[in-house]
C-alpha cells in the first residue's frame, strides 16, 4: 500500500485551495460513497487522529488523486494539507473505520515528524515509523489491524517505501510495545517513548543486516555486520521457539530458540544470550525469567 507523503506544496496553490474551500475541511468531499468511507466516517477519523496525537487539524482535508499529506513548512502544523482517495483506499481493502483510522494515524505521524531532522530517517525508515505508530494506536485503543496489514502484506519495495512484509512487522511491533507498556505502567506511552523504542528496534535491525563482500583473493567470503543465525552456524541448532516471561510485569514474549552443547540460546541485539538455568536474563533492556 502506497502512502504518498510529499514534503512541499506551492504556498500559492495552498492559498488557492483555501480560497476554494473557505468553510472548512470537507467542502470537496462527495456524497456518501456507498455504505463505507462516508463523509462522516472520514471526518470523524481525521478528528480522532488529531486528538490522539494532540495536534491541530490540518489546514485542508480534501478528496484528491491519492492518499497522503503535504506537510509544507516544518516549523508549523497549521499549513498541512491532507488528501485522500476513496477509490484507492477501497481498492486496497480499506473499507471500514478501523482500517481508515490506521491510515489516518500513519499520515498523522508524518505530520508529527515534521522538523525532526535529527532522526536522520530515510524515506523507508520514516514510512516504517508511521506504520509503527499506527500499531501503537491500535494496541492502545483496541483497533483491528487486519485491514491495514492485509493491504500492505504483498506490496513490493519501491524507492520511497519498504516492502509490505516489513511494514506489517513494524505495525505489529508498535502493537506489542503499546500493550506491554500499558500493562506495566497502567498508562499510555508518550510519543517520544514510542519513538525511542522504534529507533532502538530500527537500529538493532540495521545491525543485523548481512552485507557480503568478496576479499581480494576471491576465494572466500567475509561478512560485514552480523550473520543472522538461520542455520547451524557456529554450532547453534534451531530448536523452535520459546516463550519467556517478563520478570517485572509477567507479560510474555516469544523468541526463536537455539540449542548448543545442551544450552538454550536466543539471538538478539547481535549476540547470543543463554536463557536456561536459574535467575533472570536481560534481552535488549528487558529482564526475563530464565527457563
Amino acid at each position: 500500500m502506497e502512502f504518498f507523503s510529499i514534503d512541499n506544496i506551492n504556498l500559492e496553490a495552498l492559498q488557492a485551495l483555501q480560497d476554494i474551500f473557505p468553510d472548512g475541511w470537507f467542502d470537496d468531499v462527495r456524497q456518501l460513497y456507498g455504505e463505507s468511507l462516508s463523509d462522516e466516517m472520514i471526518s470523524q477519523s481525521v478528528e480522532e487522529t488529531c486528538d490522539f496525537f494532540h495536534i491541530e487539524e490540518p489546514a485542508i482535508v480534501s478528496e484528491g488523486w491519492t492518499t497522503g499529506v503535504y506537510p509544507n513548512n516544518d516549523f508549523t502544523l497549521q499549513d498541512d494539507v491532507l488528501i485522500f482517495n476513496r477509490e484507492q483506499l477501497l481498492d486496497m481493502g480499506i473499507s471500514g473505520k478501523d482500517g481508515l483510522d490506521l491510515v489516518m494515524t500513519h499520515e498523522g505521524t508524518h505530520r508529527v515528524l515534521q522538523g525532526m531532522e535529527h532522526l536522520e530517517f530515510d524515506s523507508h525508515q520514516e514510512e516504517l515509523c508511521c506504520d509503527y505508530m499506527a500499531g501503537v494506536r491500535a494496541g492502545l485503543n483496541g483497533i483491528d489491524v487486519s485491514q491495514m496489514e492485509n493491504s500492505l502484506m504483498y506490496t513490493p519495495e519501491s524507492e520511497t517505501h519498504p516492502a509490505g512484509v516489513l511494514r506489517v512487522e513494524s505495525i505489529e511491533a508498535g502493537v506489542r510495545f503499546a500493550q506491554q507498556y500499558y500493562a506495566e505502567y497502567n498508562m499510555a506511552p508518550t510519543f517520544n517513548e514510542c519513538l525511542d523504542n522504534f529507533c532502538e528496534i530500527n537500529e538493532a535491525e540495521q545491525q543485523e543486516q548481512l552485507t557480503l563482500r568478496v576479499n581480494h583473493s576471491g576465494d572466500e567470503i567475509s561478512f560485514k555486520g552480523v550473520l543472522p543465525p538461520d542455520n547451524n552456524s557456529d554450532g547453534y541448532i534451531p530448536d523452535g521457539k520459546v516463550t519467556l516471561e517478563r520478570t517485572e510485569s509477567g507479560n510474555t514474549d516469544t523468541f526463536k530458540v537455539y540449542n548448543k552443547d545442551g544450552g538454550q540460546y536466543v539471538y538478539e541485539g547481535g549476540k547470543w544470550i543463554r536463557i536456561d538455568g536459574s535467575g533472570t536474563v536481560n534481552i535488549k533492556g528487558v529482564k526475563y525469567d530464565k527457563v
